[in-house]
Order: structure tokens, then sequence, then C-alpha cells
């Protein structure tokens, strides 16, 4: 009994000096890189938006890429001493309320077959939460539409939305890397 709340007390004085004690003591380092982001994400692909009322069905061949100019763009925007921290969008942690919550952010360059680019600095991002890369989600800007889609490493799409008006289910799929 005695040692048990000596145990206590030595992680209550550990999380009054240190609240995020608890994240810390985790292993705190990413077990995905950017490169397994990018074999992710980069390639060619397709959209698919089936016939709905008196819309006819469309498909879409666009490519993705990390957005490395973009970001170049930004930072040397933002020229100082210290590059701003808005400039660096590779990996974000935020701590709310006493947690932590680690993932990573890459922009995306988001190009649709037989279009010129649209000058926009991104035009999406892949989002990977936590330490692990067991799904990403990516946010693209695909023509006038706004897709969302869960990712896996693989590069297999495992759900995906189009907003834009009505729309019924889609269906996208990595045609090249």
């Amino acid at each position: 009994m005695m040692k048990t709340l000596s145990i206590a007390g030595v992680g209550l004085v550990a999380m009054i000096v240190n609240p995020l004690f608890a994240c810390d003591a985790a292993d705190s380092s990413f077990h995905y890189t950017e490169a397994d982001m990018r074999a992710a994400i980069e390639g060619t692909w397709r959209l698919q938006l089936p016939a709905h009322d008196k819309i006819p069905a469309r498909e879409i061949k666009f490519s993705i890429r990390e957005a490395k100019d973009a970001m170049e763009q930004h930072a040397a925007h933002h020229a100082g001493l210290v590059r701003a921290a808005s400039a660096c969008s590779q990996r974000s942690f935020v701590q709310s309320a006493g947690a932590c919550l680690d993932e990573s952010d890459m922009v995306l360059d988001v190009r649709v077959a037989g279009t010129k680019p649209s000058g926009a600095a991104w035009s999406g991002r892949l989002i990977v939460p936590g330490m692990h890369f067991d799904v990403g989600w990516a946010e693209l800007r695909v023509a006038d539409l706004d897709v969302s889609a869960q990712i896996k490493p693989s590069g297999d799409v495992t759900s995906v939305h189009a907003l834009g008006g009505e729309l019924p289910a889609t269906s996208l799929v990595r045609l090249s890397r």
C-alpha cells in the first residue's frame, strides 16, 4: 500500500511540475517520414462523379505533388532574422487544454489535367494525425470541387467526399505514381 501511495505521489508531483508529462513519457518520435507521406499522395489521380438527376457523369484527372515551391515563396515573403513558424508547415504540434496532439501537415499542389496552374499558394493538404501513419486526411481543391478523402500509406483511398453542388458518392483512384 505504501509503495502504491509513493508511486502515486511521484506521479502527482510530476503532473504539477509538468502537466504534459504523460505526453512526454510516450515515444515522442514520428514513425514515418515526409517521403512516406509523398508516397501515399503524389501521383496522377482520377475522380469520378456518377450521373445524378440531370447532371451527367463526370471524370476529372489530376496530379498531386508536394508544394515545395509554395512553401518557399511563403517563407521568402515572410523573410526576417527568424523564419515565421507559419512558413514551416511540415509538422504541427497543437496543445489544447493540457492534452497533446501530434500531427504532420503537408501542403500539396493539385493540377487538373489540361488546365493552367491557378496561381494559388496551395490547393490541398495531407494531414496525418499521430506518431504512426495509419491513415491520412487529404483536403483537395479539384476543379470546382472541394474533395476530402481518407488515404492509407499505400495510397489506397478508404473514403471520399466531394462538395460543390448536388453530388452523389464519388470514386477517387490513383492511376500512377
